[in-house]
């Protein structure tokens, strides 16, 4: 399971590439969580930030 540091890391690297841009597809490995981005696609990347080892991805309406 990957640590606070390489969360931080990977969150500063998809915070540069993402937000600002809308999403055209949405892919989810773990089937929970797959169901809920359907509705993602289209949406606007508004931000990306990590807190200790979440990710948190945040979308416009």
């Amino acid at each position: 399971m990957p640590e606070g540091p390489e969360i931080h890391r990977a969150a500063d690297r998809l915070r540069k590439a993402l937000v600002g841009k809308t999403l055209l597809e949405v892919q989810a490995e773990h089937p929970a969580i797959a169901g809920r981005l359907d509705g993602w696609v289209g949406r606007e990347v508004e931000s990306v930030d990590a807190r200790s080892k979440a990710m948190l991805i945040r979308v416009g309406d």
